[in-house]
Parts: structure tokens; sequence; C-alpha cells
């Protein structure tokens, strides 16, 4: 089922649910959003027949978690809640992760470098079952290669080599990445529950937090 099909059935099923809620004005009036959908992170809400020609571009699919770690299509954000969330902050979730796998799984390929004499080579190092396996990297100087093989043999030849793992570099942010761990969690909430879970005021503090990731609405260890 192709993204454009999936955001039409997304539309359909929560305008269908929007239509049905109870708004009311500061006088007491009955306001009605039939028609439209409510981005759940900045609660803007966005008229789809006024917008139908490049609703796409609009409303975006969010994938809960982020796709990059097996998510699936869940829900519709607003573009502009999607694409900062993307770089504010689930890229560090994702970085987390990585860094973790890294730095526990020694089965896990990682960046190495492989030096004798004056020959340096890329390569990636892992151990599996108690055994180490190194693999050259074909990005190298063919010659290189060439020099640092022939080195095992020979009159001067020498078994010996050493390797050095290169460590994660990744940029990490612990808080942002806490952070977008609590968006995800509150857009599963929002797939199972409801406009009427979310539009409780009670919330707004998260929705803080998620779309403005520079504060500290929370305590670290609330997040």
């Amino acid at each position: 089922m192709g993204r454009k099909i999936k955001r039409e059935q997304m539309l359909s099923k929560y305008t269908s649910i929007i239509s049905k809620l109870p708004f009311v004005g500061e006088n007491g009036e009955h306001i009605s959003f039939e028609g439209h959908y409510i981005c759940p992170l900045c609660l803007k809400s966005f008229e789809i027949k006024q917008n139908e020609d490049n609703i796409g571009d609009i409303l975006t699919i969010e994938d809960v978690p982020p796709k990059s770690l097996g998510g699936t299509p869940c829900l519709l954000t607003c573009r502009t809640c999607n694409s900062q969330c993307g770089h504010k902050i689930d890229i560090f979730l994702l970085r987390e992760v990585q860094y973790f796998d890294e730095k526990n799984d020694f089965a896990k390929p990682k960046k190495a470098i492989l030096l004798k004499n004056d020959i340096k080579l890329n390569a990636t190092f892992c151990s599996v079952n108690g055994e180490n396996i190194i693999d050259i990297n074909k990005n190298n100087d063919p010659r290189k290669i060439i020099d640092f093989k022939k080195s095992f043999s020979g009159k001067n030849g020498s078994s010996k080599f050493s390797v050095k793992v290169k460590k994660c570099d990744y940029q990490r942010n612990v808080h942002r990445a806490k952070v977008a761990a609590l968006k995800t969690a509150y857009l599963l909430a929002f797939a199972k529950l409801g406009y009427h879970y979310i539009l409780n005021e009670n919330l707004d503090n998260i929705r803080q937090q998620i779309l403005h990731p520079e504060q500290a609405v929370y305590a670290d260890e609330y997040v």
C-alpha cells in the first residue's frame, strides 16, 4: 500500500473522529472542526478541503518510532513538526541506540585501522564466538593492500600487526534522545486513545518539551 493511500485512510479516520468532538469557544458556543485534521504535536488544525491539492506537503506520515529504528506508519503530523523533530530529537535517539549497539555488541562490525610498519589501512573488526574477524575495506589504496600482504612473506616477513578500533564518534545528546523517546510514547498513546486523550491540557508540558527540546521543561530523570 502506497503512502498516499495510507495518508488518505488516516485523514478519513481522524477527521471523522474530530467531527464528533464537542469543541466549545470562550463564549460557550459550539465550534465545528468537521473536515479538519489537528496535528497531535502542535495542535494546529488544517482544513482538508482547502488544502487538498497539496495536503501531502502539509501533513506528513509519521513513523512511530522513527523509521530508522524500525517504526511503522502510524499517524499524521504537520510537516513543520515532523521536520523539526527529525533533526532536533529523533536523530539523537538513533545515535544513542547506535552508540550502545557498537559499544556492547562485539559481533557487530566496527571501524578499525590496521597498522604495520608504515602501512595504514581502513578495515572493519568484529569478534564472533571469541574469534576476531578483520576485513580490509575495498576503498583503500590498492597498492597499500598489496604491500600489506607482501609484508607477511619473504625474508623479512612478519605476521605481527596492530589493530586500532575506532571509538564511536557520534555527536550525542542524551537529553534530546530522551525527549525523542517521550515523543514516541506520546504519539503511540495518541494512536491508541485518540484526541480525547491528547487534547487534555495536562499534556501541554509534554508537548512543550517535545517541540522545544532545547529547554528543560522536565528534569532529565523524569524524561
